[in-house]
């Protein structure tokens, strides 16, 4: 017997090995299986799934409750009645079933009959036709015939065919006639359970079963699964990954699978329905899911579909512990797009919204934007789109007519210690200028900065006052002409918008608050303080009594003192960066010593960028020294320098409000010299300020956004908006309701009469010229007010920008060609004067001892000035219901319901009385003297 030839290998080896490697295959295919069964996406719809279901018998369990119960009864009853109405009737209904198929039959055969000899007639007309077309008339004559044999025929078959459906028909109104009583009955039921029915549906859509459960399971979960993923594919958006950009999917719904739906507004994440649905993700909302999604305005990782990779960001330190626990979050480092912080979400606003003032529903936001403004970062920092804002500090060129050396020195060291409230930032000694030589450096810096700006100041003519003033006026005149509605003082905190006034009187000399408040202006060129007309009386008043107001305590604390030997080092170190150390110091030796307090002033000045907030001689052309922030919000985070502060969250929004809380904290550990320091000053924000300043700084992207998503202005949104800055600038709402922002002084009025008036809808009630007139030139329109409309010295182009504002707001056109009165008679003239006597409209129009006594609310401007003020529009709506233009207002409304009170009048006609009365009011010129006195007197009477 022949031996087996060799193997080169072991079968039994072969065998072991096959068998280890199909199990390990098995075993790693099953592991893959179940860890993509297992995912976090499927478990969140799956408890989805569960809270649907639970949800919907909810729901049902309170929709069988809101079943009116009566109602319900009745209606079964109803039912029951007619079925067993009907039920007497089963014969009859057997019978008319069966003749209704019979005659459906023979309507059917009739039907047939019909067709097939329309057939064969309209074949007889083609051929017909053909051959008379062709001349062949033999056999057009045959076809003649035929037609002339056949038509009678059709006819009568059309006839039979309608009556046997006739017939059918009849015999179905009786059948439906029988079950008519049914019908309505279970019509009536159906709607007593009709939001009954609604939600059973939905639990039956929603309720578990057998038949899901097997589409879902492993393996078979690629047929018809109700657990998937669900995305938002966003059309015209990308997202940027620096070597390449892919269209945004935003997967977020798979697991916030309530986000968009109502009745999720108290479920636990991820499926609570998202805020405001009328205004985000709604399909009616500004802002629809499907087109907007998720990332737009959260940012993070929309492809992820796990709770990490998704790039959450807490809120805070706690919310950052609870997710650890529960999800094993971490931070994903190498992730720039990490979503922003639930606080810090309208910072995605301003991609969509870039030239507004305002954006709608975003007030952290907005109030950020007023921050930043108030506290002139846009005076120091470049951000584009924010480059037209004015200064926020006073001018100094004229400083030394204002102001003493001790006094600027004190303040510049510490501006708090003289008025807590200022906005105006702490430049020295902080903590990375705390050491005794750096200290010693802040002071001399200090008083060089006084010298310099002593030196470089113009003089300014002062008057004295020329009358002796009583302050005990001058307090009740700061509360009642109108400063409160920008200042802080007397005891009312009303408005920070201007500097709060106490101690002013250890500031500034009668003179020069006499002359300032007389006309700003004159001090001040470019101030946004106006006048307020005060008399010389007047402004006495006032000025003796701000000049009670006093800080003995700042008054008393030491000045800061220069040290020569320290000027001269610090002068030195500034010449060393444009010349050599012995060329420095033989500069320095042809300086006198004031020479080089007004050099290192200069250098002081130039160093921490006074200039930016201040308007200093000699620094008209200087450029701002802060770093640029136009793109702050989605600058890299590895560009921040965070210096040793290892405890702070590496990422924008920790850093940047840091930065906000202690500027110069990321100095702490470093070795820098003085003028290598960081430089940006101390504001004291409260926690809520840094949370809106951050919001806005996060918001500096110039991230590129499809035109179709923008808010693109047309141009009466663009004078609106411009008009809206103007508005911003010259704080209106310290006085006036506008804009939908009530006025300061309107809510702490007691009396809304006595109060400034609201300017809502202004561009529909006056001319265009006359507001322009009076904003140029303000008049009294109420006299009973002691509020005083301010003379602002507007420029040409201010003034039509406020006219354009006030016109676009009302979505009016500016009537170039001035008033143009609607033509009249003297039939209407004469009833309309008539009419106002009959209702005595100058018992409030007209101010009197009579009128004064019922109080300023029942007050009202001259009608002499409405045809000159008043649109003819405007006044003939505010006749028929002034309660639609300005809810609240004491004007009668005389035509309520379209009803006149008066009916001998121009036959009663309500409309036209109202035009009458329109018509008259600009021919009006005051009311006689005798009917002002019969008026007054029925008035006293009364």
């Amino acid at each position: 017997m022949a031996k087996p030839s060799p193997s080169l290998y072991s079968i039994a080896k072969t065998f072991m090995w096959f068998a280890i490697v199909s199990l390990v295959l098995t075993g790693s295919l099953v592991a893959i299986v179940m860890t993509d069964y297992t995912r976090d996406w499927k478990g969140w719809q799956k408890k989805f799934a569960k809270l649907k279901y639970e949800t919907a018998k909810k729901d049902l369990k309170e929709a069988e409750g809101r079943v009116d119960k009566n109602a319900l009864a009745a209606a079964q009853k109803q039912v029951d009645e007619a079925a067993k109405t009907l039920a007497g009737h089963q014969a009859d209904r057997e019978k008319l079933k069966k003749e209704i198929e019979a005659l459906d039959q023979k309507a059917l055969r009739k039907r047939q009959a019909f067709q097939k000899l329309k057939q064969y007639e309209d074949s007889y007309k083609y051929f017909y036709e053909e051959n008379r077309q062709e001349k062949k008339d033999r056999a057009a004559e045959k076809y003649r015939q035929r037609l002339a044999r056949l038509s009678p025929q059709v006819v009568q078959a059309k006839i039979d065919q309608e009556e046997a459906e006739k017939a059918r028909d009849d015999k179905q109104a009786e059948l439906d006639g029988l079950l008519a009583a049914e019908k309505t009955a279970r019509k009536s039921l159906d709607k007593v359970l009709e939001e009954k029915k609604r939600v059973e549906a939905r639990l039956e859509k929603v309720k578990p079963s057998l038949a899901k459960d097997v589409l879902n399971a492993p393996m078979l979960d690629f047929v018809a699964p109700t657990l998937q993923v669900k995305q938002i594919v966003l059309s015209n958006l990308y997202d940027d990954y620096h070597f390449a950009k892919t269209q945004k999917v935003d997967r977020c719904v798979t697991c916030h699978l309530g986000i968009d739906q109502k009745g999720y507004e108290d479920a636990p994440q991820p499926f609570r329905t998202h805020p405001n649905l009328e205004l985000y993700l709604g399909s009616a909302s500004p802002h629809p899911m499907e087109k907007i999604g998720c990332t737009v305005c959260h940012s993070g990782s929309g492809h992820s579909v796990s709770f990490v990779d998704s790039a959450h960001t807490p809120s805070d330190e706690k919310q950052a512990a609870e997710w650890k626990k529960k999800y094993g979050w971490h931070e994903l480092e190498k992730w720039d797009a990490k979503m922003l912080p639930l606080q810090h979400t309208q910072a995605a606003c301003a991609k969509c919204h870039r030239d507004t003032v305002l954006v709608p529903g975003a007030d952290k936001l907005n109030k950020g934007r007023k921050l930043a403004e108030q506290s002139g970062c846009f005076n120091c920092h470049k951000v584009s789109g924010f480059e037209n804002r004015w200064k926020v500090g006073p001018d100094l060129e004229h400083a030394g007519s204002k102001l003493n050396k001790e006094w600027m020195s004190r303040w510049i060291r510490d501006p708090r210690s003289f008025r807590d409230s200022t906005r105006m930032p702490r430049i020295f000694h902080l903590s990375n200028t705390s050491s005794p030589e750096d200290a010693a450096r802040n002071d001399a810096a200090i008083q060089a900065i006084t010298a310099y700006l002593l030196k470089n100041s113009d003089p300014v003519e002062l008057s004295k006052p020329p009358v002796a003033g009583d302050a005990a006026r001058g307090e009740d005149l700061v509360k009642k002409v109108g400063c409160t509605g920008c200042h802080t003082v007397a005891g009312v905190d009303a408005n920070h918008f201007g500097p709060e006034l106490s101690g002013l009187g250890s500031k500034v000399t009668p003179e020069w608050l006499y002359t300032w408040l007389k006309n700003p202006k004159h001090f001040s060129p470019n101030t946004r303080m106006p006048s307020l007309r005060l008399s010389d009386q007047e402004a006495s008043d006032i000025a003796s009594y701000l000049l009670t107001l006093k800080n003995e305590k700042f008054e008393a604390a030491p000045s800061p003192a220069a040290d020569p030997k320290v000027v001269d080092e610090m002068i030195l170190t500034n010449m060393q960066g444009t010349m050599r150390r012995s060329e420095a110091v033989a500069e320095l030796g042809k300086m006198s010593a004031e020479d080089r307090l007004l050099y290192l002033g200069k250098r002081s000045i130039l160093h921490q960028g006074c200039f930016g907030c201040h308007t200093i001689k000699g620094f008209e052309d200087a450029k701002p020294i802060g770093a640029e922030l136009t793109n702050e919000g989605v600058k890299d985070v590895h560009l921040f320098d965070f210096g040793f502060q290892h405890d702070l969250e590496h990422s924008r929004q920790a850093w940047i409000a840091q930065k906000l809380k202690e500027p110069r904290i990321f100095d702490a550990g470093r070795e820098k010299v003085y003028y290598e320091k960081l430089r940006m000053p101390q504001f004291n924000f409260t926690g809520e300020e840094v949370e809106a300043l951050t919001t806005f700084v996060l918001s500096l992207t110039q991230e590129e956004m499809p035109l179709e998503m923008q808010k693109r202005l047309d141009l009466d949104e663009r004078n609106m908006e411009k008009g809206r800055l103007l508005v911003s600038k010259l704080n209106c709402n310290g006085c006036h309701t506008l804009d939908g922002t009530p006025g300061v002084l309107r809510e702490i009025a007691e009396d809304p009469g006595a109060a400034p008036p609201v300017l809502e809808g202004e561009g529909s009630k006056v001319q265009e010229r006359w507001l322009h007139d009076f904003l140029q030139s303000p008049a009294t329109i109420r006299p009973w007010l002691k509020y005083r409309m301010p003379t602002f010295g507007f420029q040409e182009e201010e003034l039509d920008t406020f006219v354009r504002y006030f016109t676009a707001k009302a979505h009016e056109e500016i009537a170039y060609r001035g008033l143009v009165l609607p033509p009249t008679t003297p039939e209407k003239l004469a009833a309309g004067q008539d009419l106002m006597g009959k209702l005595q409209c100058v018992k409030c129009h007209q101010v009197n001892s009579a009128s004064a006594a019922m109080g300023a609310s029942f007050l009202a401007p001259d009608l002499v000035l409405a045809k000159k003020r008043l649109k003819p529009e405007w006044v003939h709506k505010w006749i028929t219901d002034p309660q639609t233009l300005e809810p609240g207002t004491m004007m009668p409304t005389f035509f309520a319901d379209g009803e006149t009170p008066l009916p001998d009048i121009l036959g009663g006609k309500t409309d036209d009385q109202i035009t009458a009365i329109r018509d008259y009011l600009y021919t009006y010129e005051g009311a006689p003297a005798a009917a002002g006195k019969e008026a007054a007197d029925k008035q006293q009477s009364a």
